[in-house]
């Protein structure tokens, strides 16, 4: 997901690539692209120095949505950090901050031999981040926490919630929560703290999914700036690859017992 302000301008400069404004619906969580309005730029000293923003199609009316060619730069810098290699939720056991984020190490399980008797062993393993029961690393299951099978652009905005450059934000509502805050922390290079369980009691029914809120919708409500970079990083990297990145981010994978996994379809959270 990285690129240079040169690559952006380079990408920006063939006549056929893809420039339509790029948005999210915050209600769907569908991405889309407004045929009316275009991407646009206003050339400075260097490529660091462009000036990039989407404007009305045809005469280029009503600009909005300034970003450099180095700030756009920078936030695909922050945007690769919390991606996996090959944009693969399965490596995401093995990547060591991955494991400290969820609190990966080895414990102790009864296992039964063939004449009955119970020994204990000794496995790598993680908690269940909704429940907290203890599975060993070759059986918990990595869960996407919004189903890759949702529309898109509620992965791409919780990556866009999570990072923030300079004065602006990518969308209306910067979350606020222990994950992304630490979401933060992985896209800058810093250290990060273990994130806590939900705490489900399996003896309790799942909460169900409530019409979100107004704030809830503000943190999936892109800013102008934000819809200004997702245009150019889909541009530059295409609308597979992005979707592709934020679905399998640090933002949106945690730790899960096959009974969790299975059991929050359609379900925003275990507890809230």
């Amino acid at each position: 997901m990285q690129a240079t302000s040169v690559d952006i301008f380079n990408r920006y400069g063939i006549w056929n690539s893809a420039k339509n404004e790029r948005s999210i619906n915050p209600n769907n969580g569908a991405i889309v692209s407004d045929g009316t309005r275009i991407l646009d730029m206003t050339p400075g000293g260097s490529a660091d120095l462009h000036t990039y923003f989407t404007a009305a199609a045809f005469g280029g009316a009503n600009p909005r949505g300034n970003v450099t060619g180095k700030q756009a730069a920078k936030l695909l810098t922050l945007v690769d950090g919390l991606t996996f290699p090959g944009y693969n939720h399965l490596n995401a056991k093995s990547d060591p901050t991955w494991q400290q984020m969820y609190h990966y190490g080895m414990r102790n399980f009864k296992q039964q031999r063939p004449n009955g008797a119970v020994v204990t062993i000794s496995l790598p393993s993680f908690p269940c981040h909704y429940c907290g029961l203890m599975i060993p690393v070759d059986t918990v299951q990595v869960d996407h926490r919004q189903p890759q099978a949702s529309n898109p652009g509620y992965q791409v905005a919780k990556v866009f919630h999570s990072i923030r450059l300079g004065s602006f934000d990518l969308t209306v509502r910067q979350a606020s929560g222990v994950k992304n805050s630490q979401g933060m922390a992985i896209s800058r290079g810093q250290a990060v703290n273990p994130i806590p369980v939900k705490g489900w009691d399996r003896s309790n029914p799942w909460l169900r999914w409530n019409p979100p809120i107004q704030q809830k919708l503000d943190r999936y409500t892109l800013t102008d700036e934000g819809k200004t970079f997702l245009t150019i990083a889909m541009m530059v990297h295409g609308v597979g690859n992005v979707e592709s990145a934020c679905v399998n981010s640090f933002s949106n994978l945690v730790p899960a017992c096959p009974l969790c996994n299975r059991t929050k379809t359609n379900v925003i959270h275990a507890v809230k």
